[in-house]
């Protein structure tokens, strides 16, 4: 869903930041409306919007830069796509920068050898992590991992779940027949149900405290958009393992102090990370460094800046609350219970920003969620089923005319 980064009042305009998804392939690029909305109330100065990239837009020839467009979030300002938009026009971080700080104590103990935080999905390429965790295994007995990987499945689907919702069966079938029950004895699997327990079953702070006693932090994809686990990661002091050829939002912050770089190949990947864990104190990231760059106490501060600067810019007057509270989820639309990015419903969106009209940021700061989708209800295939509908009658009717 948009975001609210500021509320609005008679005096002063709100702003409302977007997911580069929904300016892309959602409700503003399917929707004459929304998109005649934005301009008008850009114009006259009722909002601010922006648009938060954290995906690969490297497709793109150029930004569609807009004129309801006030600014962009991305940290590569460098990408050959975004050259048509104006400097000022962009906040060279996004939210992968706004990362909260964990608070325990740092131990230099490590539980484990291995920790892997990811989803259970072909892009995250599990399969291949789970083979490349037998390839370790079969090279240095004893190595200790950890699995933290969400259980997305819906029971009410069965089977199909895993089609359904782009799921790796593999992940939930695979171990059993790979590791022996000694090997499995000493590996932990951590995998609350979504269902269940929300997108987030597991807080931020015990995801650090494991992740701070892990040797190195292995992430295999060959492609993210803002990889949050591997800036939390360096900011507890754990290096990260990535493929040589991985590319993402962050790659920028990577270098061979801090990140080891492993072949493709899972052989010869396993035998590099086998001699990895030999000379561990060869990696060691910059807690200090990667605090600064990725931590929401460092960039909050410049995010504020940034857009009293806008406002400045557009002599409108600064009046109102700003809500610049967990943007690590919030930029990138990752809810406790749902995902909230508006891609097909032009009612949802409406309804949404009457929301908006009226959200008081003393009272629902830290209910946003339950504010706007009470009880957890987001339906965005609204217009998707009225069309459908629409079309079965149309065939129904034909089918009838010929049967007559």
């Amino acid at each position: 869903m948009p975001i609210l980064l500021k509320n609005k009042n008679l005096k002063s305009p709100g702003i409302i930041s977007f997911t580069h998804n929904e300016f892309l392939y959602g409700v503003i690029n399917k929707s004459h409306k929304v998109r005649d909305f934005l301009e008008k109330t850009a114009e006259k100065g009722e909002w601010v919007y922006g648009v938060h990239i954290q995906g690969d837009c490297s497709h793109l020839a150029h930004w569609p830069l807009k004129k309801w467009q006030s600014f962009i979030m991305l940290p590569n300002t460098k990408d050959k796509f975004i050259s048509n938009v104006p400097k000022e026009f962009i906040f060279p971080y996004n939210c992968v920068n706004f990362i909260p700080s964990s608070e325990f104590n740092f131990t230099k103990s490590k539980n484990w050898d291995l920790c892997i935080i990811s989803r259970p999905s072909e892009i995250k390429r599990i399969t291949e992590t789970l083979l490349l965790v037998r390839k370790i295994l079969d090279k240095k007995a004893g190595v200790k991992v950890i699995f933290i990987v969400t259980d997305p499945r819906k029971c009410v689907q069965g089977s199909k779940t895993y089609k359904k919702n782009s799921i790796d069966e593999n992940f939930f079938t695979m171990p059993k027949k790979i590791f022996s029950s000694k090997e499995m004895s000493a590996i932990d699997f951590i995998c609350s149900s979504q269902e269940s327990f929300g997108n987030f079953p597991l807080t931020d702070n015990f995801v650090n405290q494991i992740l701070n006693r892990s040797k190195f932090l292995l992430c295999l994809s060959l492609s993210e958009g803002g990889p949050r686990v591997i800036p939390e990661s360096f900011m507890v002091g754990t290096p990260c393992i990535v493929p040589k050829n991985f590319r993402s939002g962050v790659n920028k912050y990577l270098n061979n102090r801090n990140t080891l770089f492993v072949n493709e190949d899972l052989d010869l990947a396993a035998s590099q990370i086998c001699n990895a864990l030999k000379k561990k104190d060869s990696f060691q990231p910059n807690v200090k460094t990667s605090r600064n760059f990725f931590s929401e106490k460092a960039n909050i501060p410049r995010l504020h800046t940034f857009l009293k600067k806008i406002f400045k810019q557009k002599k409108f007057i600064l009046e109102g609350d700003f809500m610049l509270h967990n943007l690590a989820n919030r930029l990138a639309c990752h809810g406790q219970k749902n995902n909230f990015q508006i891609m097909n419903s032009e009612k949802l969106f409406f309804k949404w920003l009457e929301k908006a009209e009226n959200f008081n940021a003393k009272i629902d700061l830290f209910s946003e969620e339950d504010y706007f989708f009470p009880n957890g209800v987001f339906i965005d295939n609204e217009n998707y089923i009225k069309s459908l509908s629409v079309s079965i009658k149309i065939l129904v009717y034909k089918l009838i005319k010929r049967i007559l």
